[in-house]
């Protein structure tokens, strides 16, 4: 259902959408605005809320049908690899500029480059369910001065002098 409601807060658009996934209903879309509601999709998708946007999502394209963040989420939503333990015990900690998943007997490091907006094309834990299944070390990495790292990054250690070329 899509009314013309203010919205006072993003959180409770993604409140709104967890309590549809529990309850199995259709959220109610209680604002017109689908960048509200594509900021509250964004916001559960950081915090690995994969199982509650794929929910609402379904009922997102019809109420939203000429949004194309909606069509491309719930297309990739679709096409997500379930978690398996084994490989993808993994939990983004968005403060974090390292986080290294170490894989056993892999020889292989995978490095993940965040843009500025400190994710890589789509939130870490959504991109984990495929990086996660490759048999390599991944470290993804943040840079939140957003200078293209440039400046290195801070978890790593300082920075050294550059060396001279003669």
């Amino acid at each position: 259902m899509l009314l013309n409601h203010p919205l006072s807060d993003q959180s409770k658009l993604s409140k709104e959408i967890e309590a549809a996934f529990v309850e199995r209903r259709t959220p109610f879309f209680f604002m017109s605005n689908v960048a509200g509601w594509c900021a509250a999709f964004d916001e559960l998708l950081n915090d690995g809320g994969l199982e509650p946007v794929k929910h609402a999502m379904r009922y997102a394209s019809a109420a939203f049908p000429p949004s194309t963040y909606v069509i491309n989420i719930s297309r990739l939503l679709e096409q997500i690899p379930p978690v398996d333990e084994r490989y993808l015990s993994f939990r983004d900690v968005f403060a974090k500029d390292v986080q290294i998943v170490q894989r056993e007997n892999a020889e292989t490091v995978m490095l993940v480059f965040c843009g500025r907006a400190q994710r890589a094309g789509l939130p870490l834990n959504m991109l984990h369910r495929w990086f996660g299944k490759l048999p390599v070390n991944l470290v993804y990495l943040r840079d939140f001065r957003k200078v293209y790292y440039l400046a290195g990054v801070a978890s790593l250690g300082e920075d050294r002098p550059p060396r001279s070329l003669s």
